[in-house]
């Protein structure tokens, strides 16, 4: 068993603040803040994903790393889903400070 990273464990925590922001949960934080762990978490799960399905053709993760993607994609789906589908919708002025 791999021993935990503190990578995971921020992944983690972006995860949860941008579902609990997602969800208007009373979580406290500018909208600049709250985008940028949307933006965080869709890379992070694109990049789990990408990571997992290239491992279907050519094996090279071993149990323990694919289930640690596994769990990646899990926590930052939500965010992710999110933000691709409100991209079009999003007015840009709103990102700038």
């Amino acid at each position: 068993m791999r021993m935990r990273k503190p990578f995971d464990y921020f992944v983690l925590a972006i995860g949860i603040v941008g579902t609990l922001s997602i969800f208007k949960l009373p979580i406290m934080m500018p909208e600049a803040v709250a985008v940028t762990s949307w933006a965080v978490s869709a890379i992070i799960c694109c990049f789990s994903v990408l990571l997992l399905g290239l491992n279907r053709f050519v094996p090279r993760l071993s149990g323990s790393q694919r289930r640690i993607h596994i769990y990646y994609v899990l926590v930052t789906l939500i965010p992710t889903v999110y933000i691709l589908t409100h991209l079009k919708e999003t007015p840009w002025q709103r990102f700038m400070f």
